[in-house]
């Protein structure tokens, strides 16, 4: 249950705060939700009237409100001068049941309806992939991403995605997706540091809906789902803060009295019988590999919590 008042997750930047969604402000992420998919390339493309698109989303979107707003992972975007909600990430867990009228809601959108055929058959390929992804609490969705059209072009969609995705790993979740049905969102997954994962081309001939092919267009052609994980996550940080600062992260293996004082993440090692897996630092030259010694850092791939590669022991 999320608590009553919103936590904030960053600080007011470019006069944006971004909080943690509550029920309170529920309707204003739903109406927000409902425009932004109005307009959202894939359901553009196979349905030109936007009224008819319009009254669809908010059909598909009022299936999620309550659920996302009141489940303390999704994030609102506001706009510190006015309190107005101009962006919302709707996150939900990937494994939690569909609104009980799901499917019988899903068979009346003859626009949205088939895309989300195709998403589902996306996520049917992922599960064959990643069959250990399975039960609640395992995987979170970035469900729904939402910028109101005065506001878009602002970095909005990206932030909220980087957010999000922290929030998530943050409140447990060892796993976070994102399914992106155009360009935009696969952007913004992409800049967050995910993985494409699986993926159908909407004219592929293996497509559920082969009436889909010839709508999309230039560069909203595949729809996908990407992934982090969050030890992958922290060990592309820690790689890329490295090599900002001169270093190559290398694994090294410790086992029984072989270890070396001072190499691992602390003064002592591994006992007699333990083993260690983890990363140190090295710093190259042209010619050698030379060890910083003292200064290597190890950080055992087990631990969510990772320091940062510039700081030295």
């Amino acid at each position: 249950m999320a608590a009553e008042q919103p936590r904030v997750l960053d600080s007011i930047v470019d006069g944006l705060r971004f909080e943690t969604l509550t029920l309170s402000r529920a309707e204003e992420a739903y109406a927000l939700q409902a425009e932004a998919f109005a307009d959202e390339p894939a359901s553009a493309f196979t349905l030109a009237d936007r009224a008819a698109r319009l009254e669809e989303c908010k059909r598909f979107s009022g299936m999620f409100t309550e659920e996302c707003a009141g489940n303390g992972l999704s994030v609102a975007c506001i706009e510190a001068s006015t309190d107005k909600m101009v962006g919302a990430l709707w996150i939900r867990d990937f494994r939690a049941p569909m609104h009980p009228s799901f499917e019988e809601i899903l068979s009346k959108l003859t626009n949205l309806g088939k895309v989300i055929d195709v998403l589902v058959q996306v996520d049917g390929m992922y599960d064959a992939l990643r069959p250990e992804v399975v039960g609640l609490g395992k995987a979170a969705d970035l469900w729904m991403l939402a910028v109101h059209p005065d506001h878009r072009r602002k970095n909005i969609a990206s932030k909220l995605t980087d957010i999000g995705l922290a929030h998530a790993h943050a409140a447990g979740f060892e796993v976070v997706v994102l399914e992106s049905t155009g360009a935009f969102s696969a952007r913004c997954a992409a800049k967050a540091g995910m993985h494409e994962i699986a993926g159908i081309d909407y004219a592929d001939e293996r497509q559920v809906h082969k009436e889909l092919a010839g709508l999309q267009a230039t560069p909203h052609t595949r729809l996908r789902i990407w992934e982090s994980r969050r030890e992958v996550a922290a060990k592309e940080e820690l790689e890329a803060d490295a090599e900002r600062q001169g270093f190559k992260l290398v694994h090294r293996h410790w086992q029984g009295p072989g270890w070396s004082p001072g190499e691992v993440f602390g003064e002592t090692g591994p006992g007699p019988e333990e083993t260690m897996s983890g990363y140190v630092l090295r710093r190259e030259s042209s010619s050698f590999q030379v060890s910083v010694q003292s200064n290597l850092q190890c950080i055992p791939n087990r631990d969510a919590q990772v320091p940062n590669a510039g700081h030295r022991l």
